[in-house]
């Protein structure tokens, strides 16, 4: 089933990448950006910032789970 994050930034560009399933979108602030996935297996994966975006970039991650 296909899934649309939409995400936003407020003061500085970030990116989300979400490595095994080969996406990652430009997240600039004050825009919008729909990210479109379709899952094509199931498990937890992690996400992450791949753009430096200052302090804190090292905890700017996460997990996503499809089930």
């Amino acid at each position: 089933m296909p899934v649309v994050f939409e995400l936003t930034g407020q003061d500085i560009l970030m990116g989300l990448s979400i490595p095994d399933f080969n996406v990652r979108a430009d997240v600039v602030p004050g825009q919008t950006v729909r990210l479109a996935l379709t899952p094509d297996k199931t498990g937890t994966f992690d996400f992450l910032c791949d753009i430096f975006c200052g302090s804190g970039h090292d905890t700017m991650n996460g997990t996503l789970t499809v089930t």
